[in-house]
């Protein structure tokens, strides 16, 4: 009851107690992650604090729907950070659909480097394949994550597949040699071509 009580400090305080009970009413762990829709920042941000003390899978969209709501709020994006050690593929795949801005893809290369710290090779090949690009032109956030993750991934003596970055690689290429290419994209695709394989 507690968990949806008219004041905020009530709810925050339910959701900090709520974690000891994560792991044996998982009811309560999904009012929690209920409140990752709670309308009032404070809350939201003892839920993403919260939600990593939960040993489950499903974590990574609530914690997702946090970092949308509020991503311009660095408090807010290191709280989801802190809870994202298993779920940051999950979390990947949802903030990736969100409009290009400078907090989104600060997040981005935060969400794989904590990923990377794992090592966790199925969990990195489901990132690479996240961040590729498609048959059309990359976006210059594409280039850069791409970039951070292999050089993670080699950080880690990790060896990844790289077939679904040609696309990225091939754009690489074609931006370095653009005289006429802005300076983000010129140094994104330096990024990447630096993480190219010998031939």
């Amino acid at each position: 009851a507690a968990l949806g009580d008219a004041d905020p400090g009530v709810r925050r305080n339910a959701v900090a107690v709520s974690e000891s009970f994560f792991s044996t009413h998982p009811q309560v762990l999904r009012a929690v992650q209920d409140r990752a829709d709670d309308p009032d920042v404070t809350v939201r941000y003892q839920a993403a604090l919260s939600l990593g003390q939960a040993n489950a899978a499903d974590i990574g969209e609530p914690l997702a729907r946090i970092a949308l709501r509020d991503l311009d709020n660095a408090w807010i994006r290191a709280a989801v950070l802190s809870s994202a050690a298993h779920v940051a593929d999950e979390i990947l795949r949802h903030v990736i659909r969100a409009s290009g801005s400078p907090a989104r893809d600060e997040l981005i290369g935060h969400l794989i480097a904590t990923a990377a710290a794992g090592g966790d090779e199925p969990t990195l090949d489901r990132m690479l394949r996240t961040i590729a690009p498609g048959d059309g032109e990359p976006e210059v956030w594409q280039l850069t994550a791409a970039a951070a993750l292999l050089e993670a991934a080699e950080r880690k003596n990790v060896k990844l597949d790289r077939s679904p970055l040609a696309p990225a690689f091939g754009a690489a290429r074609r931006w370095a040699a653009d005289a006429e290419i802005d300076e983000a994209a010129r140094v994104a695709a330096a990024a990447l071509l630096g993480r190219e394989p010998d031939p």
